[in-house]
């Protein structure tokens, strides 16, 4: 961002000349932008035929998901983890931290997705566990 002088002070006070530039100053700040939440919303045409409606309704299919029919994207369930389990928040903790960003999930709701991943991560975990003769506790 460029924050410059007014065009009146751009000019010799004593002359009137306009002032040459001879440089800039460089200032850094580190900020920080809110966590943003989003819906993502998957529509899905259905299709039936006029004549023969016993052939049923098509409409194509979901991605694929770690947890069936879970409103939650896997980029929340990862965060969910994340805090959890790197960050060392309890899920209380997280329930209010996602309330001030007004969504709404209840601790109930986010420990049985930690238990629910927790069970289809395990094959992952143990092929990391198997594969390089490190135990991990």
């Amino acid at each position: 961002m460029e924050l410059d002088v007014a065009p009146e002070e751009k000019l010799c006070p004593e002359t009137g000349e306009p002032l040459v530039r001879i440089g800039e100053e460089v200032s850094r700040k580190l900020a920080r932008k809110a966590e943003q939440f989003y819906v993502i919303e998957y529509v899905r045409p259905k299709y039936a035929s006029r004549k023969n409606p016993d052939l049923g309704v098509r409409t194509a299919a979901l991605p694929d998901a770690i947890i069936e029919r879970c409103p939650a994207d896997e980029s929340l369930l990862a965060y969910v983890l994340n805090a959890k389990f790197a960050d060392h928040l309890p899920l209380y903790r997280l329930v209010e931290i996602l309330g001030r960003a007004k969504v709404r999930i209840s601790r109930q709701t986010l420990s049985k997705w930690v238990v629910t991943l927790g069970t289809a991560l395990s094959p992952l975990y143990e092929a990391m566990k198997g594969g390089s003769g490190v135990r991990i506790t």
